[in-house]
């Protein structure tokens, strides 16, 4: 009997000694599958944080291409303009008030006085060329210019104009504050606080008014010379020729 429960005993110590063995094998192919799919999910993920990352740098590069490209697209329209207005007043002439002493440059091709009949007859595009601008001075407290800017088929209406009165609106008391009495006296415009513009190197107004339904957009500049003030006034001052015109006098403007 006993050699019966001996023998019984190493069977089951030998099953025990197998199983312990198919334990460790399991555990150890478990561990190898375990590491082996750690690695592939390690390198896929190291793959996807790759992609990720040329990703954000083609980003970053389309990014600053975008803005070297505005960059170079504003220089451009800033050389255009620049040359446009050179251009423009290749053959200007200069006008001088000699009641007022003030002067500006205009365009030599303007008409003297105002505008002949004939040249209304006709829509401006149609019209011949020196019908295109006029610049009336026969009143020295009100000078106007008139011109279309822009191609024949696209042209643009541009006002430029000087204006001294003789009412006391026009004339600075002694003492007194400027925007303080252009506030009070010319009333309707909104005035800044301070000044905010400069003409021939000394301290202007300048008051904007935007475009609003059938009105075209405006500035006016007050500058005062001695204790006289004095306005010039623009209309549709936001079209880009228009703007070149207007910057290319006040450029010339003496006072």
């Amino acid at each position: 009997m006993e050699p019966q429960i001996q023998n019984l005993q190493d069977e089951q110590q030998n099953q025990s000694k197998s199983n312990s063995v198919l334990a460790i094998v399991i555990t150890v192919i478990i561990t190898l599958v375990i590491s082996g799919g750690g690695v592939y999910a390690w390198q896929y993920f190291i793959d996807q944080d790759k992609d990720l990352e040329i990703q954000y740098l083609e980003q970053q590069v389309n990014s600053l291409m975008a803005q070297v490209n505005k960059l170079q697209q504003a220089q451009s329209d800033e050389e255009e303009q620049e040359s446009e207005k050179n251009d423009s007043v290749t053959n200007w002439q200069t006008y001088e008030n000699t009641k007022y002493n003030y002067s500006f440059n205009y365009p030599v091709d303007c008409l003297d006085g105002p505008l002949p009949g004939y040249c209304k007859q006709s829509p401006p595009a149609e019209r011949p060329e020196e019908c295109l601008c006029f610049l009336n001075r026969t009143d020295s407290d009100y000078v106007i210019m008139q011109t279309y800017t822009g191609a024949r088929n696209e042209l643009n209406l541009a006002t430029f104009s000087v204006t001294h009165r003789s009412t006391d609106a026009y004339n600075l008391p002694a003492n007194t504050d400027l925007l303080t009495w252009l506030k009070e006296k010319f009333v309707g415009f909104t005035f800044p606080d301070n000044f905010n513009a400069e003409l021939d190197g000394k301290a202007a107004v300048k008051v904007y008014t935007p475009e609003s339904q059938g009105v075209f957009s405006g500035e006016i500049i007050f500058f005062l010379k001695g204790d006289k003030i004095f306005m010039i006034d623009m209309i549709d001052v936001d079209n880009q020729s228009n703007k070149v015109f207007y910057d290319t006098i006040l450029d010339s403007f003496s006072f």
